[in-house]
């Protein structure tokens, strides 16, 4: 009888439950690593393992044990470092170590980036608040400020004025397992992304979708579409971006998600991580082209064979996030709109936290329609109407 491929994901969160789920229904032996929690992939897994998916070399020994296949996150950087070092040491399938590296750490994806003439903002590596200071004083526009080693827009704050500039700074070294900050020139444009497969280090497919976002200073994901409104005149000139930002991060196999500005000057590079995206991404994406993204990168990293449409097969299709704009309990919850999905992470009687970051969603809806600007509009009204039934033990939300 011939033995199961052993698969290693790395996280047990909200976000790596499909990728588990998917890994199952391929019938592969699932391990997963993750410190012990409340997290909804413990309980799905078939093995285990108690483990800081940060701490590289518990989880390389971990790999070893196991004799692993392969070894995926998906929506987190943290883990990337362990992931690379694992596929350097064991000859398999995916990013190695210094690639996994520069794509956690922006101040090494920044200056890989202008080695190789990757359009994007103007930055600086900043130690200490005068410094941020005095770059945001020689700006002539607003900045960003960022922790350098954080993922889901934990430590990022926008800065339009000197006396805003201590909060982000503090706001972004606590976000950082380095306690390191970037600060870069705000770019104006529309942000907007893609989940880029690379396979044998070359770009093979671009799916490009929209972006809804919480206002800034904080801007946060909650929402997605795709195809994007305006896919045509964005499609090249992305493309042509994110064939740059591979070559000089060196990326050779994944799916990568990629974030952008649709500037006056075209496509501005904001970063890529060499992993796919979260916040529903892969379903949106995959709804719109005809394809499980969940599966194809599970095959790319057990180095197995797998099949991309030259044309979109799907419909249009949008997703948002089902936010609290306060933390209590969910005394009760209202029907579901009918005409779209909605999956819910919580049921009645549980605690959810108002929304800060990408993981405090509760749930999301999805739909698909005749164009994305119908399904956007659909999903939107459907968690206003979801939302405004559910009572909370603080009050409503």
């Amino acid at each position: 009888m011939k033995s199961k491929k052993k698969l290693l994901v790395l996280g047990a969160g909200l976000y790596q439950v499909p990728l588990i789920q998917q890994a199952l229904d391929m019938d592969l032996e699932v391990h997963v690593a993750s410190k012990e929690g409340d997290y909804p992939g413990i309980k799905m897994a078939q093995y285990f393992h108690p483990v800081d998916i940060t701490d590289e070399k518990e989880i390389l020994n971990l790999a070893h044990q196991i004799n692993i296949d392969g070894i995926i996150s998906t929506a987190t950087d943290i883990c990337m470092p362990s992931m690379g070092l694992v596929v350097d040491e064991l000859g398999l399938t995916g990013n190695g170590y210094d690639t996994s590296v520069s794509c956690m750490d922006k101040s090494v994806m920044k200056s890989r980036f202008a080695e190789y003439n990757v359009r994007t903002a103007r930055h600086k590596i900043v130690e200490q608040l005068d410094e941020a200071m005095d770059f945001f004083q020689k700006t002539k526009s607003s900045c960003v400020i960022k922790s350098l080693d954080s993922s889901g827009s934990r430590g990022i704050m926008k800065v339009d004025s000197t006396e805003q500039i201590s909060e982000a700074f503090e706001f972004a070294k606590i976000n950082s397992r380095k306690h390191s900050v970037l600060i870069e020139e705000w770019v104006d444009g529309e942000e907007y992304g893609a989940q880029a497969i690379v396979h044998r280090g070359k770009l093979v497919a671009t799916y490009i979708h929209s972006d809804l976002t919480t206002s800034p200073p904080i801007r946060i994901p909650i929402g997605h579409a795709s195809p994007h409104h305006e896919e045509n005149r964005l499609l090249e000139p992305t493309v042509e971006l994110i064939n740059r930002a591979i070559e000089s991060l060196g990326i050779e196999d994944g799916i990568c998600n990629v974030d952008l500005i649709d500037s006056v000057n075209g496509p501005n590079m904001i970063e890529i991580a060499a992993r796919m995206g979260g916040t529903c991404l892969p379903e949106v994406c995959g709804e719109h082209w005809g394809v499980n993204l969940y599966k194809i990168a599970i095959q790319i990293v057990l180095g197995e064979d797998f099949h991309l449409p030259s044309t979109p097969q799907g419909s249009p299709c949008a997703a948002i996030l089902l936010c609290s704009n306060q933390s209590g309990e969910i005394e009760s919850m209202g029907e579901k709109p009918k005409g779209v999905e909605i999956i819910l992470d919580v049921s009645e009687g549980d605690s959810i936290n108002k929304f800060e970051q990408a993981t405090d969603r509760f749930g999301h809806v999805i739909s698909t329609d005749l164009t994305t600007e119908e399904a956007m509009k659909k999903v939107r009204s459907a968690a206003n109407q979801f939302l405004e039934a559910i009572c909370l033990s603080t009050g409503e939300i």
